[in-house]
């Protein structure tokens, strides 16, 4: 059982790393939106403390970080298409997503005990880091100024809300 544990939390770091934390720096270096790169390395690195340190210690900062990376997506990116994109990018995010991750969810129970939970959440993170990945690319961004900046800032009031620091000083 322990072997089973250590290889999902391992593919759970490797896709959360490769998909948000990697795939955010190349898009930030080649769109230059590095606010992108920001919230997308910010998702992925609480996203593998999250996975490493075992499901629900960290899932506030993760969650967090996942909320203003889909809202920078939403506000820099979706909002500013064409209304058919907008229809598309949406059932694509939010209703696959979410149907993916509601497999996800519903296989938890049984994490240690069947691949399942494994598969449905490495497919989330490919899904979303893939498609986050493909908007910050290949779609236009209209910088929204002064909002970029206030959602930032309600950003790091959000994490220092949450109250588990990552790291603890004593």
């Amino acid at each position: 059982m322990c072997i089973q544990v250590e290889k999902q939390k391992a593919s759970f770091l490797i896709t959360s790393s490769f998909f948000y934390v990697f795939l955010g720096i190349i898009c930030g270096l080649e769109s230059g939106d590095f606010l992108y790169t920001f919230y997308s390395v910010s998702l992925g690195i609480y996203s593998c403390i999250y996975h490493y340190y075992g499901e629900l210690r960290y899932f506030w900062e993760d969650f967090t970080c996942s909320f203003f990376f889909k809202l920078h997506i939403f506000s820099n990116y979706i909002i500013w298409m064409d209304w058919e994109k907008i229809l598309i990018y949406i059932f694509l995010s939010d209703v696959i997503g979410y149907i993916i991750f509601y497999f996800s969810v519903t296989t938890w129970k049984s994490k240690y005990l069947n691949y399942g939970y494994i598969i449905f959440h490495n497919i989330w993170h490919t899904y979303t880091g893939g498609i986050a990945f493909y908007i910050g690319i290949f779609e236009k961004r209209v910088d929204i100024g002064y909002w970029n900046g206030f959602f930032f800032i309600i950003f790091f009031m959000a994490m220092i809300r949450c109250k588990k620091p990552i790291f603890r000083l004593k």
